[in-house]
């Protein structure tokens, strides 16, 4: 933002005699970042000439001006190629020599014609872009011809400030404001804002209407016979070193008056209004022409201001060019609003139109309306000579501002600070900030919060504000005794530790974006289907809405990678999910692709369902909890996500706590993967977490020999290799201590059957096991096993 030190002056009393260093100083240790510091114009050497003749060059674009430049230089003639140039023009003229931004200007030839000096835009002699350089400026007849000290004469011998506010003072976005910090900070005495009250006409035949919820207050008044030509120069000045180029009065006044108090004001030409009324509403599709001429298609979301069908405005931003006040405007329209900060955030930005109206209300303004179109119809009446006003038309008037109030402890705020403040100074400060006190006791005071000071919320807001405006030498710089503890990792963030260090010996671990789009909300939902929260104001459509699982944000990693050429790989993600449940979830998630190289491409093998599976049991080998508590079953329920016989559901107790497997071929596209298997695997942590571990007990190791006995079964396709093994763990007892499978064969030609062949091994720790009882647990092993229908073929 642009401060000119010139119309703070007009408000302080006393800054003139305060240099320019102190003032950078003071505002930068107060929180309030100067970016930049320049005069508006360093210009020299610059006269006010009168053109008494004008000719065009032939064969160019350019005209020879025979220009007066007074008594001491006389007639000139200068080249000039500038569009409005003309005979009976009073204008700028830099003098051979003269300094203007960028350049010296010296005597030269152009074209065969010899050029004294150059006919200069306002551009040209100020640091302010806000006029068309291919224009020269048009001075009025007050400027006498020779006069030298132009610079002065426009206001231009001024400071600027380009300054960068904190998010949260937007308070600052008014010069007013501004000046009040500055009377503050300096302890200069402010000269109040006199805003006088014009009553008007009450029966008007205008309708105003407010059909969006994102517009809490909405007024306008109307002006008849109104006088539209160029604003003075001491508006225009104003304008000018804030660097908004002046249209004609009436739209300078409202600029004037936003930049002013903060009060955003738009103007509408009331005769070329299709109805007599203003609509402020959303839901409205369609193409908009701007007043900068640019077409714009306004979306649904948009706040807009229509009359009839038309949009007269996109509320807080810019308006149409069908509503424009130009030199043949003779009733208008002003209008002041309060409209929801995001959603003129997110208009803006989508539509790149971030200007000095929408950036006030993205900031938030006050509840100010009626006092800026007071003030904005004094300066109407001053400088464009209305006959007839109306009364201000109001929406939502009822609601009477709060006044925040604050109790202030004088212990508290000096634990805060570090300080040892009394209360008499904390209490000269507040004051000094037009903060009220009320209630004044030993330690305690009320504090009323000025309206505009939109940042101040609680106590820890005063004690910044307290010392802003204090020495900072009076912070006690000895370090607060603080109580020092171990530190350490509960339960659950151990066993989240030690899977993290498990898995990092075999994948890449990855942190991906807790906000995801539309299309990746819906899939793989297995574990967690619960409605998830919706921003509402999002930066973009890729982040939407807070994920329900991990797995569709693997995948964009994997599709990312594989696009990148980097196709064997394997990474995991353990993160807590987040919903409208409120319940505390904790979930792992693995993606594997291509192969597990295990010596770099010299020894490598493709990644698997039993890969996941191997993993799943590593996770629970480091919790120690009992593999036979899980169970594997096939997916029971219609899915395009996952292989249908390559995937699983993980139980515990009927609960289904994970799921893995190979990838459908028909998702495959969804994330842009193209020819690569891709494999995943999502646990709920949480209630994995919950599981009691098994005791770790010692049994000593035995000394006698093992045996192994294999068998080869014909079993049904349906009937579960784990439903087996836990078969022949039942019925051999004690003396069984492992069931593993080496062999399994399937073909069409079986019907509906498949070969198993298992390796039981069978252990006495005591003793050495004898022929007789070894015979004797194989055939209550077969017995059992014939029972389940398995036909036992060696």
């Amino acid at each position: 933002m642009l401060i000119s030190i010139n119309w703070l002056k007009e408000f302080v009393t006393g800054l003139e005699k305060i240099s320019l260093d102190e003032i950078i100083k003071k505002l930068t240790f107060n929180g309030i970042e100067i970016k930049n510091a320049y005069k508006l114009s360093d210009a020299t050497n610059l006269i006010v000439g009168k053109i008494i003749k004008c000719d065009n060059a032939p064969g160019t674009h350019l005209n020879i001006c025979q220009i007066d430049l007074g008594s001491e230089i006389g007639v000139k003639q200068i080249v000039c190629g500038a569009s409005n140039v003309r005979s009976n023009l009073k204008i700028i003229v830099a003098l051979p020599g003269a300094k203007v931004v960028n350049k010296i200007i010296k005597s030269s030839i152009i074209h065969n014609f010899e050029s004294y000096g150059m006919c200069c835009s306002l551009s040209e002699i100020c640091f302010t872009k806000i006029d068309d350089e291919n224009k020269i400026y048009e001075l009025d007849d007050k400027y006498q011809v020779g006069e030298r000290n132009i610079i002065e004469l426009l206001g231009f011998n001024d400071v600027i400030l380009d300054v960068k506010l904190l998010a949260n003072r937007a308070d600052l976005l008014s010069v007013y404001n501004l000046a009040i910090e500055f009377s503050s900070l300096f302890n200069c005495q402010l000269k109040p804002l006199i805003i006088n009250e014009y009553y008007g006409d009450k029966n008007v035949d205008f309708k105003i209407l407010n059909k969006s919820s994102k517009c809490s207050f909405f007024c306008v008044r109307i002006f008849k016979k109104i006088v539209v030509d160029e604003s003075p120069d001491n508006l225009k000045k104003y304008l000018i070193s804030m660097g908004v180029k002046p249209i004609n009065n009436i739209v300078d006044i409202c600029n004037y008056v936003m930049l002013l108090t903060g009060q955003p004001l738009h103007v509408y030409d009331y005769d070329k209004l299709p109805k007599k009324e203003l609509i402020v509403e959303e839901n409205h599709e369609s193409v908009f022409l701007a007043l900068n001429q640019k077409k714009y298609q306004v979306k649904k979301e948009d706040i807009v201001i229509t009359s009839g069908e038309d949009i007269m405005c996109l509320a807080g931003i810019i308006g149409s060019f069908n509503s424009v006040c130009d030199q043949k405007t003779k009733n208008v329209i002003i209008e002041a609003a309060i409209f929801d900060s995001a959603k003129i955030r997110h208009s803006a930005t989508r539509l790149d139109l971030k200007n000095e109206s929408s950036n006030r209300f993205i900031h938030g303004v006050g509840k100010q309306q009626k006092q800026a179109i007071e003030l904005a119809t004094f300066l109407i009446k001053k400088y464009c000579n209305f006959d007839l006003t109306s009364k201000i038309i109001t929406i939502n008037d009822n609601e009477k501002q709060v006044v925040k109030k604050i109790n202030l402890n004088i212990v508290e705020i000096n634990n805060i600070l570090g300080t040892k403040f009394e209360l008499k100074k904390i209490i000269d400060i507040l004051k000094k900030n037009y903060f009220i006190i009320q209630n004044i006791d030993d330690f305690n005071v009320n504090v009323l919060v000025p309206s505009y000071r939109a940042d101040i919320e609680n106590i820890n807001d005063l004690a910044e504000e307290i010392i802003r405006f204090s020495d900072f030498s009076q912070i006690n710089d000895e370090f607060p005794l603080i109580e020092l503890k171990p530190g350490f990792l509960d339960e659950m963030q151990q066993k989240r530790m030690e899977i993290k260090k498990y898995l990092r010996n075999y994948l890449y671990e990855v942190s991906t974006y807790v906000l995801i789009d539309k299309k990746n909300i819906n899939y793989f939902n297995y574990l967690n289907d619960n409605e998830p929260y919706k921003l509402i104001n999002p930066m973009s459509d890729d982040h939407l809405y807070v994920r329900k699982s991990l797995s569709s944000s693997l995948l964009n990693v994997i599709s990312y990678n594989i696009a990148r050429q980097n196709k064997d790989f394997g990474i995991f993600e353990i993160s807590n999910i987040n919903d409208k449940s409120g319940q505390k979830k904790q979930f792992l998630a693995i993606a594997l692709t291509g192969n597990c190289k295990i010596q770099g491409d010299l020894s490598k093998y493709p990644y698997s369902f039993f890969s996941l599976k191997g993993f799943f049991n590593g996770i629970i080998n480091i919790l120690n909890i009992d593999i036979d508590k899980f169970t594997f079953k096939e997916f029971d329920i219609d899915n395009n996500e996952f292989h249908p016989s390559k995937s699983a559901f993980i139980y515990f107790n009927n609960e289904i706590i994970g799921y893995l497997g190979e990838l459908h071929p028909n998702i495959y596209h969804c994330f842009d993967i193209k020819n690569s298997k891709v494999l995943v695997m999502e646990i709920n942590l949480s209630i994995l977490f919950k599981i009691k571990s098994n005791e770790f007990r010692f049994s000593l190791f035995s000394n006698f020999p093992s045996v192994k006995r294999d068998l080869s079964l014909i079993v049904d396709n349906d009937l579960k290799i784990e439903e087996i093994i836990s078969l022949v763990k039942k019925s051999g007892g004690s003396l069984v201590k492992d069931v593993s499978v080496f062999d399994l064969y399937k073909n069409e030609n079986f019907l509906n059957k498949k070969l198993v062949s298992i390796s039981i091994i069978l252990l006495k720790n005591n003793a050495t096991l004898k022929d007789e009882e070894i015979k004797l647990v194989m055939e209550k092993i077969k017995l059992a096993l014939s029972k389940k229908e398995i036909t036992i073929r060696s």
